[in-house]
């Protein structure tokens, strides 16, 4: 909502909950994965810095199952194709 047409959510606040129009999973999923951290580190006494650390080398992984996901998905530009199963 922050990053893309805010001047058009401001103007008519009823579209941020309409998630079935999509485009808004990466931020919202993002921000949600730092609150969560924070929250953890809070209540078991680690700081937000030492948690990153151990999730910064999962990211990684993460956005590739994404990748994954976007080519089966048809989501993704490559070249055109002639085998069966394209």
């Amino acid at each position: 909502v922050l990053f893309n047409n805010l001047d058009e959510y401001i103007a008519n606040p009823t579209l941020i909950f309409e998630v079935w129009k999509g485009g808004r999973s990466f931020h919202g999923g993002l921000l949600g994965v730092m609150l969560a951290v924070w929250w953890f580190g809070k209540r078991h006494g680690k700081s937000f810095f030492q948690l990153m650390d151990f999730i910064a080398p999962l990211v990684p992984i993460g956005l590739g199952a994404g990748r994954i996901g976007n080519f089966i998905n048809s989501e993704l530009w490559g070249k055109v194709s002639d085998v069966p199963w394209a």
